[in-house]
């Protein structure tokens, strides 16, 4: 397969830096099979990344090490080179490779909530990225998840309003976190489920259970953000925020306790 000109294009698009771009370069991802394979890739070695940095502790001094970096750092231009390349070739290292992770997540807002799961989401509908596990039964996705995530997850119940369709394990905020995928109708809505330590809302406390949640919209997605105990939630997607409210009050009355 021949290389295509726009490789660099898709990785800054992955790296959610395509700006004004992003929906054109989308769709040359999609119509290009050298693009759309290098995508592929990207999202292998970014997962692996994400994998090792779950496993492997920072050495000593790396903070030290990253603040030098962004100091030294010039402004990126606007057919500048994406933010992995900087580590691209120590990718073979399992130890430099959950650098580059940590070097990523830098770059965003550290504790706000809001801030990672409406971009996490809105990348995850336009780049069609597939669930880690697939499946309708609420207790078989709460059972494969609750040995990958150190927190207690919420015992979800089937709702008529919404299908469940899989979930994703994502690596967002530094920790990790349980995406629950659904469905309503041709609307698409991700339940977000983390630890809540050190995290924000919009630079604000989140809401507690016997609080109404915190309503926000963002690049055409809402959102609901709240916390029960010590597990943050966040709903975000494509309904109406009403509709966002209203599903965030039914899954606020769920019991946060570990499933037996």
């Amino acid at each position: 397969m021949t290389d295509c000109p726009h490789l660099s294009d898709t990785e800054l698009w992955l790296d959610g830096e395509g700006g004004a771009r992003a929906a054109q370069i989308a769709q040359h991802v999609a119509a290009c099979p050298a693009c759309r394979a290098h995508a592929d890739t990207i999202r292998r070695l970014d997962f692996a990344a994400r994998e090792a940095a779950v496993r492997i502790k920072a050495p000593a001094g790396l903070q030290s090490r990253l603040d030098d970096i962004d100091a030294a750092r010039p402004a990126p231009q606007a057919d500048g080179v994406s933010r992995r390349r900087v580590f691209a070739g120590f990718a073979a290292a399992a130890s430099v490779a959950a650098i580059g992770s940590v070097a990523a997540l830098r770059q965003r807002d550290s504790g706000d909530l809001s801030v990672a799961v409406f971009g996490d989401f809105a990348t995850h509908l336009a780049a069609d990225r597939n669930l880690d596990l697939t499946e309708t039964n609420p207790q078989a996705v709460v059972d494969w998840f609750s040995p990958k995530v150190p927190f207690d997850l919420p015992r979800l119940a089937s709702l008529s309003e919404v299908d469940l369709v899989g979930g994703r394990l994502c690596w967002l905020l530094d920790r990790r976190i349980a995406a629950f995928n659904f469905n309503r109708g041709s609307e698409a809505l991700g339940l977000y489920v983390a630890d809540s330590d050190g995290l924000t809302c919009q630079h604000a406390a989140l809401p507690q259970a016997d609080e109404p949640p915190m309503l926000l919209s963002d690049g055409g997605l809402n959102g609901a953000f709240w916390q029960e105990g010590a597990i943050a939630h966040a709903l975000v997607g494509q309904p109406a925020p009403d509709v966002i409210a209203h599903l965030a009050n039914l899954l606020d009355t769920y019991d946060t306790s570990k499933p037996g």
